[in-house]
């Protein structure tokens, strides 16, 4: 999964996942991105 937005929000967005029973973060990478404010949309790529 990749995230963007401010600090405070990506941590309150891991914190509730992590508190979820039925997801387990096992491994994490972070990596600074320049934020694209236009984006409005995403997809998934498998």
């Amino acid at each position: 999964m990749e995230v963007q937005g401010d600090e405070a929000s990506i941590d309150q967005m891991l914190q509730l996942l992590q508190n979820d029973r039925y997801i387990d973060i096992v491994d994490m990478d972070m990596k600074q991105l320049v934020v694209q404010e236009d984006e409005r949309s995403f997809h998934i790529r498998y």
